[in-house]
């Protein structure tokens, strides 16, 4: 392959890609190195669960997104908002 294109990719394999991102909280490259090893790693672990993975995949992004809407290892904040200092 000599360029990447959309039509390179299945929905499938860019939903994997946006929730590791998610997953490990956005802006945080540890975090995402950490939510991409756990969404390869864990399925292979689990996978004996192979009909209802989808299923367990999309209960854990609704649970990470009620619990850590940043992610597992959020990014830091660099500096403040004008909003912030005023206040």
């Amino acid at each position: 392959m000599r360029f990447v294109s959309p039509e390179s990719f299945t929905f499938l394999e860019s939903a994997m890609v946006l929730s590791m991102v998610v997953l490990g909280g956005m802006g945080s490259i540890p975090g995402i190195i950490l939510g991409a090893a756990a969404l390869i790693v864990l399925p292979e672990v689990f996978r004996e669960f192979e009909l209802y993975r989808m299923l367990a995949f999309g209960a854990a992004m609704v649970v990470m997104m009620l619990f850590r809407p940043a992610g597992l290892i959020p990014a830091k904040r660099m500096g403040t908002r004008s909003e912030e200092k005023e206040g």
